[in-house]
């Protein structure tokens, strides 16, 4: 997450208080100056959409599960020729926040076979918008190619046929002269 879940291009935020062991359903989207801001941050050319559905519950004290599922379509730059790529980016996601704090209620439990460590829970707010975020980069194909387009590397040296000599021309005058 973000250093400061309130500077994010697309904060979203709920109350820890607010979260029960009954699930809450948010839809979030971002707005298109967010979108904006995001697409320069995560280095795309454009971001067009992105929206989440999310589902929210308390697991126990101190710990708040987050499910949902993304919806993305952003245009990045190919690697090769520099031309607009279109993506859509769709995908499930589960995260998990913790409160710091004594005592085990609070304490991160971290499975052996878990993907990612639970984020924490700042001034007893969750930014939902941030962890959608968050997910998108992840997805983001790091070297976009238009298609057709080349990125294949050369590493051997052309075959050199004689190596020149400077005073080749000036040899060939001179026997075209002789003859």
């Amino acid at each position: 997450m973000a250093e400061s879940q309130l500077e994010s291009e697309f904060s979203r935020t709920i109350r820890v208080e607010r979260i029960g062991r009954e699930e809450i359903e948010r839809r979030i989207e971002a707005k298109p100056d967010e979108r904006a801001a995001l697409a320069e941050r995560l280095g795309l050319a454009s971001l067009d959409l992105l929206q989440a559905d999310l589902r929210v519950k308390r697991l126990s004290r101190g710990r708040i599960a987050v499910e949902g599922r993304l919806e993305a379509k952003l245009t990045q730059l190919c690697v090769a020729s520099l031309e607009p790529v279109a993506a859509q980016i769709e995908g499930e996601f589960a995260v998990e926040f913790v409160e710091a704090g004594p005592g085990p209620e609070t304490e991160a439990v971290i499975a052996i076979d878990s993907v990612d460590p639970p984020e924490p829970i700042e001034d007893g707010l969750i930014d939902l918008g941030e962890a959608v975020v968050q997910q998108l980069a992840e997805r983001i194909d790091p070297y976009p190619r238009a298609p057709g387009a080349d990125v294949t590397w050369q590493d051997e040296k052309p075959a050199m046929s004689e190596p020149k000599r400077p005073f080749a021309a000036l040899s060939a005058l001179q026997k075209g002269k002789k003859g």
